[in-house]
């Protein structure tokens, strides 16, 4: 097992031109049976991470975890090992969308506004979940992480070349700064927010509901 023990190590993969792969990959199942290592204490530093970044979603290759594994900012967050969405319904909008991996990139994508998810929690127990509006718009984006799509690839070719043109010319601008930026410690309201997330067993957040 790789003891997997420090949020610092998790920097967030930033492509740096679009024809990177990094994360145009698939990412592998995680076998409870024989984990790859500590899932609650990577459960843990995903939810980290992610609140760190300020983001809404993170999904486990964006750190460089190839494993099924997204963290989803709802209250309490929701760290979802092995999601499938098996439904997706409602309308189906238009709304623009960010990602952690392209700073400073935005573009109109469409996604369901209702959809039930079938994941294992870090202790590997099943449920399957309700999520709604924001939700399921920020659960479709990262489980399109873990089947190796870009949120990007999802617009209309029109808005998607519009938003690789404008991300490029951000690009050269931030690499001529050459900028890093130190993780951030977390407050003690977001390290309650973590601690829900391990311990709270039968969450139902606001956009999120149980289903049997």
């Amino acid at each position: 097992m790789d003891p997997i023990s420090t949020v610092v190590k998790y920097e967030i993969v930033k492509p740096q031109k679009r024809h990177d792969n990094e994360l145009m990959v698939v990412s592998r199942p995680f076998e409870f049976g024989n984990p790859p290592f500590d899932p609650e204490l990577f459960a843990k530093d995903i939810a980290t991470r992610m609140i760190q970044e300020n983001g809404l979603g993170l999904a486990a290759i964006q750190i460089g975890v190839p494993y099924r594994v997204f963290a989803v900012r709802t209250d309490p967050i929701q760290v979802c090992f092995n999601p499938k969405i098996v439904d997706a319904s409602g309308d189906f909008l238009p709304a623009e969308e960010g990602c952690l991996s392209f700073p400073n990139m935005f573009v109109k994508v469409k996604r369901y506004d209702h959809i039930r998810l079938r994941f294992q929690l870090h202790n590997g127990a099943f449920v399957t979940r309700k999520f709604e509006g924001l939700a399921a718009r920020i659960v479709q984006h990262e489980q399109d992480h873990l089947d190796g799509i870009l949120f990007y690839n999802r617009a209309s070719t029109f808005h998607r070349d519009q938003a690789l043109r404008k991300w490029e010319r951000t690009l050269k601008k931030a690499s001529a700064l050459n900028t890093s930026v130190v993780p951030r410690s977390l407050t003690l309201d977001e390290e309650q927010l973590v601690w829900q997330a391990l311990h709270d067993s039968s969450p139902k957040p606001e956009n999120v509901s149980e289903t049997k």
